[in-house]
């Protein structure tokens, strides 16, 4: 890695889901680009993955870090 470079942003999650959102309605529906059933399948794994990675994040862990918060 050049020491003059950059770290790579981390993208959010959320903001990941919406792309891959848009990539999958663009593949579907998209009568200029031929996709093959299985490029567009991996996207839409790859949605789920984030989709899942993202709820699981929101998910309240035990009852004393929700007290904790108050």
């Amino acid at each position: 890695m050049d020491p003059d470079e950059e770290p790579p942003v981390v993208i959010p999650k959320t903001k990941a889901l919406g792309y891959l959102d848009d990539l999958v309605l663009f593949f579907k529906h998209s009568s200029d680009v031929c996709i093959n059933p299985n490029e567009l399948s991996v996207l839409q794994k790859l949605r789920h993955q984030v989709l899942k990675l993202h709820v699981n994040n929101l998910k309240q862990t035990t009852l004393d870090n929700f007290v904790q918060i108050l």
